[in-house]
């Protein structure tokens, strides 16, 4: 599980470095775009929903 957040983290981190460069980056890393990442992301804008509500 850690190996896969870290994918997860090194694919979001790609893709906040490099936003125009989005459809390389799905070409590139595709099979890195699977239900454990979308879950990775839910769970990642859940929390900072709940840090905005919480302020």
């Amino acid at each position: 599980i850690d190996d896969e957040m870290e994918i997860h983290e090194d694919l979001l981190k790609q893709i906040r470095e490099n936003p125009r460069d989005l459809n390389l980056i799905v070409a590139a890393r595709r099979k890195d775009f699977n239900g454990g990442f979308f879950n990775h992301l839910n769970i990642i804008a859940e929390v900072n929903d709940g840090l905005e509500e919480r302020d």
